[in-house]
């Protein structure tokens, strides 16, 4: 059972709880972490250690006060780089995403640190990313775009934009709010004049699960082009009504900083109140429903996340259809979601060997 957020004034004095104890207990993991025995994993380095520690315990103040993150951008601070989308017409949202209660709405998003401008039809290449946060999060855009261009220096000629679904915190936010989200995303960089071979899906955690709904969505609708590739960085494949069950086996758990806690909160609050239908589940699961896709893909998980052993699977699964293209890049000793945690736990370098590797299996690398 997920317990409630907390009611003022009892989140007010949590939040002032949580931050007094912050520094102290950072101080106190850089002291106990010295000897590498005492450490989640011996490989890993002292600053790991303590980030992996400080975003478990920031995870737990997510669920514990219910704080969704960011705001989203305004003109006044992003200027050129925002891009105010609409939705797409009625009859592009069919299937599941035609839900009687649940309708497209606009949305914002935010360009690259190193685009000034919308693309227009001359042949500009589009990475639209769809960022993790279990569907109740919203990670800050400007940061998280910094910190995911550090690494997408292989991709030269390619401009992302971070595309921020409504979270399923907010009224009508539920499935398939993020789903018809996506899509209007998607229809909206197509709009814009970009070649849907020129633009690649990218998707780290719940994003990574989001870009897999979308893709069978597009497969199976047949309602607007397949585009060139997709990348998902450490996707949540797997998601049913029963979080602490699933992982309870799990060889990470405990290591990771994701906890099985805020992945049963999100999983709670993003699927439908009516519960997982036959209909609904394979948006829900693409380990269990694998299906065939036109266009390759390429994941990668760090071997010491709570998700590795399903992301391998959900791998699995995928390769084993006939015609399926897809490139698994493991990082040893790596935990959750390095594509937006890297520079916090250490793991840049490898961040940049697994994109590099990306660009080059799905032949992203412009001249």
């Amino acid at each position: 059972m997920v317990s409630l957020p907390l009611p003022q004034p009892f989140k007010g004095i949590y939040v002032f709880y949580f931050m007094f104890k912050l520094p102290l207990q950072i101080a106190s993991l850089l002291v106990y972490y010295l000897p590498t025995s005492l450490r989640p994993m011996p490989q890993w380095k002292l600053r790991t250690c303590v980030a992996a520690s400080f975003l478990r315990s920031f995870f737990d103040y997510i669920e514990i006060t219910g704080d969704q993150g960011a705001k989203l951008p305004t003109r006044e601070k992003a200027k050129d780089r925002l891009a105010l989308v609409q939705p797409g017409e009625a009859e592009l949202y069919s299937g599941i995403l035609a839900s009687p209660t649940i309708k497209p709405a606009p949305l914002i998003g935010l360009w690259d640190p190193n685009a000034t401008a919308q693309p227009t039809a001359d042949k500009h290449r589009v990475v639209l990313h769809f960022p993790g946060g279990g569907f109740t999060y919203a990670y800050d855009p400007y940061e998280s775009s910094q910190g995911v261009s550090q690494i997408m220096k292989h991709m030269r000629g390619y401009r992302t934009l971070f595309a921020q679904n409504r979270l399923a915190t907010v009224p009508n936010g539920r499935f398939p709010a993020a789903i018809q989200d996506a899509l209007t995303f998607y229809n909206h960089v197509l709009r814009s004049g970009v070649e849907p071979q020129d633009i690649v899906l990218l998707g780290d955690s719940a994003g990574g699960n989001l870009v897999m709904a979308l893709l069978r969505y597009l497969e199976t609708s047949h309602k607007l082009p397949l585009p060139g590739a997709a990348m998902l960085w450490s996707p949540w494949v797997n998601i049913t009504e029963d979080v602490p069950r699933q992982y309870a086996g799990s060889r990470n758990l405990g290591v990771d900083y994701v906890t099985t806690s805020v992945l049963q909160v999100g999983a709670q609050k993003y699927i439908p109140e009516g519960g997982i239908t036959t209909d609904i589940a394979p948006f829900l699961s693409p380990l269990q429903y694998p299906f065939k896709t036109n266009i390759p893909i390429f994941v990668h998980a760090g071997t010491a996340e709570v998700f590795y052993d399903e992301v391998q699977r959900f791998v699995d699964a995928m390769s084993e259809i006939e015609g399926n293209r897809v490139k698994f890049h493991p990082t040893e000793f790596a935990p959750h979601d390095i594509l937006l945690s890297h520079a916090l736990v250490g793991f840049t370098e490898q961040a940049e060997v697994a994109m590099k590797d990306a660009a080059d299996y799905l032949h992203l690398v412009s001249t």
